[in-house]
């Protein structure tokens, strides 16, 4: 069992491309977490998100190798949703802080999750281009 969060990231659309090449190559247990998850695309951007995830930066090496792929971007922004209703973290290198295209909906005291204004890509076309 243990303890799960859901998680946003959104990158320039090159940039989620380049992160889900170099996964395939350099850590590909972070290739096989990145494809279970959602893409959005938002035009420039697109928004990859993972629900019910055991996300340990410090404990997987996988959750290390996508944190630290994503720093490597001059633009990033990162949202974590824990079981605990309190449990919110956010990191952004957007110059204004956050993405428009991801954000945290309030929906009551005690639900909240990520919504996303962009299209649903099919996984697997994505990852079957990443590949080529």
């Amino acid at each position: 069992m243990g303890y799960r969060s859901d998680i946003s990231i959104a990158l320039r659309k090159e940039d989620m491309i380049a992160m889900f090449k170099r996964s395939k190559v350099e850590c590909p247990d972070a290739f096989d977490l990145l494809s279970r998850g959602t893409i959005f695309d938002c035009g420039d951007e697109m928004v990859w998100r993972g629900d019910w995830i055991k996300w340990y930066e410090d404990y997987y090496e996988e959750v290390k190798w996508i944190m630290s792929a994503m720093r490597s971007f001059s633009t990033y922004d990162f949202k974590r949703i824990g079981e605990d209703y309190e449990d919110y973290e956010h990191e952004s290198a957007y110059d204004d802080g956050k993405s428009d295209w991801c954000y945290l909906d309030e929906l009551s005291y005690m639900e909240r999750s990520f919504h996303v204004d962009g299209v649903d890509v099919n996984m697997n076309d994505f990852t079957e281009a990443v590949g080529e």
